[in-house]
């Protein structure tokens, strides 16, 4: 680690997610590292963001709670917040979470402040009447004196930083990784294997789709059914997550009826929230995984790695984020979004192809060995670093 310029230790104060979803997990592997990395000359302090808690709560609650985080940012040298929107939500109009986190940045801007942006600069809910408002709320202000930095996943959503007001020197590109947690946890659940080919009824000749992350409309999930439909009956569908916590039961009952109208009760099979050690168990069912996310998503994909280190092959549609993951290396196979003819030709050439097979896998491990939790929590270090100085 450099040698830190200022004290002996730095303290350093994290706003972030601690119940599951990917950001949580974002911060509990990169924490891991940092602290492997950091031998005791970073302390890192959590203030825990209570989504549960505030969909109960009134503006007024919810804000008094994030003065207490304010308050107690003064004992420290940093604070570094995991933002998503939907993290500063409550019992009160979308509206108003813009303001809430407006007003944090407003009595944190004398404190040195990070803040890894896991959206884009974007209302969650892409409405037209929300979106100029919104531009009030873009948080650009503060991004302009050097003392509040932007940590942002990948070029597209810099640009639309950029675009935003954000000052270009307080903006840093930091890549998703990947945590190898497959391997962490290798043994195979057979239960749950036996029922997954009860379920859809598997043997030699079935081939085993699978999509990761939770149920969302821009995942693809409408393009995936109509996929199956075209697709011969043994080619069957493991869809590894469940509906979000913080969401809505309506897309996913509706992704329910879709599955049902189509007849495809018996070629799909939901788990639901998963435990991560049955993870290799899933993975030794699935032949490719997929991701056809609409091109309105374009922050970073943690539910993508997972495909990438499964040492199975992933096709996704060519949005701009799945371009970025492949500049270096190939690690995932792009068709062109909403091309579903090509989508269903990909796959089956890949499944009847060991050689393709084995080239997108071969150049998933050359990107898992550049894109780990150790490099970014390496690369973390020195941003902190270089606030201290």
């Amino acid at each position: 680690m450099n040698n830190l310029s200022i004290r002996d230790t730095m303290k350093v104060l994290h706003l972030t997610t601690f119940k599951k979803c990917g950001i949580a997990d974002y911060f509990n592997y990169l924490i891991k590292e940092i602290d492997n990395i950091g031998n005791g000359e970073i302390v890192n302090d959590v203030f825990p963001v209570d989504v549960d808690w505030q969909k109960k709560s009134n503006f007024n609650q919810v804000s008094d709670y994030y003065n207490e985080f304010v308050k107690k940012s003064e004992n420290y040298d940093l604070i570094h917040i995991q933002h998503e929107y939907h993290n500063f939500t409550g019992n009160y109009p979308k509206l108003k979470s813009l303001k809430l986190f407006n007003n944090i940045l407003e009595k944190l801007k004398s404190k040195n402040v990070i803040v890894t942006f896991h959206s884009n600069p974007l209302p969650i809910i892409h409405n037209r009447v929300l979106s100029p408002i919104f531009k009030n709320y873009s948080y650009s202000q503060f991004f302009k004196n050097g003392n509040m930095k932007a940590l942002v996943h990948n070029t597209i959503s810099k640009e639309m930083y950029l675009k935003s007001g954000f000052d270009l020197n307080s903006i840093i590109t930091i890549f998703h990784p990947t945590p190898n947690i497959i391997e962490e946890y290798p043994e195979k659940n057979m239960a749950l294997k036996d029922e997954i080919y009860r379920k859809l009824n598997l043997n030699n000749d079935s081939i085993v789709l699978s999509i990761v992350g939770f149920i969302h409309k821009y995942k693809g999930y409408d393009d995936i059914i109509k996929l199956l439909t075209i697709l011969p009956d043994n080619y069957k569908l493991i869809i590894l997550g469940d509906k979000h916590p913080r969401g809505t039961d309506s897309y996913y009952n509706k992704l329910l009826n879709n599955i049902s109208k189509n007849s495809l009760e018996n070629r799909v099979f939901i788990t639901g929230y998963y435990d991560e050690k049955d993870l290799s168990t899933f993975c030794d069912l699935i032949d490719i995984f997929l991701a056809p996310y609409s091109s309105k998503f374009t922050s970073g994909s943690g539910a993508i790695q997972i495909g990438v280190q499964s040492k199975k092959p992933t096709i996704a549609y060519d949005i701009e984020s799945f371009k970025d993951l492949n500049k270096e290396f190939e690690p995932i196979c792009l068709v062109k979004e909403g091309n579903i003819g090509e989508l269903k030709d990909k796959i089956i050439k890949i499944a009847d192809n060991n050689e393709l097979k084995d080239y997108y896998i071969d150049q998933a491990k050359k990107y898992l060995l550049d894109n780990s939790y150790y490099r970014l929590a390496k690369q973390t270090i020195e941003i902190y670093n270089d606030f201290m100085e």
